[in-house]
């Protein structure tokens, strides 16, 4: 595991609540012995039916393609235990997820694997959230565990505990 100390990349705003383990990382890509971590992350929201990109997802779209930063809503990473969930966020460069909670299992998988969980309260979540979208990628946010701040384009630094 790499240690985190600090980040600095594009925030991909994913604002939804609810997301579980199955969305971020499925179960059925994972049964051969090699699977490849960084193709399975939203495998099924990033792909139509016949396999095609969803140009409509946000991964997919030009200016997220290289995340760096993931921020999403209330309960992420709910469901079952599975490391894949946090594997394939580190396997395309996602260092940090920010969100309004999660789940408490997936948020140890994050610490286990380098991968720092923010909470943000409701009023700084709305805020940040705010920021993200305005920069639309454009622009990278940086995360520091030292100083527990996030600063970027937009706004003042915002405090994590």
């Amino acid at each position: 595991m790499q240690p985190f100390k600090s980040h600095t990349g594009i925030a991909v705003p994913l604002i939804k609540d609810d997301i579980n383990t199955d969305q971020i990382a499925p179960v059925q890509a994972m049964r051969n012995l090699k699977p490849d971590y960084k193709e399975l992350l939203f495998m099924r929201a990033r792909r139509r039916d016949d396999g095609s990109e969803d140009p409509d997802f946000v991964l997919n779209k030009p200016q997220y393609r290289n995340p760096g930063i993931l921020v999403t809503g209330q309960n992420f990473g709910a469901g079952s235990s599975r490391e894949s969930a946090v594997w394939g966020m580190l396997a395309n460069n996602i260092r940090v997820i920010v969100a309004r909670s999660f789940a408490d299992i997936y948020r140890e998988n994050c610490l286990q694997n380098g991968l720092l969980p923010i909470t943000l309260g409701p009023a700084d979540a709305q805020a940040f959230e705010a920021r993200v979208i305005a920069a639309n990628g454009a622009a990278p946010f940086a995360v520091d565990l030292e100083t527990q701040t996030i600063s970027g384009p937009g706004g003042p630094d915002i405090r994590f505990d």
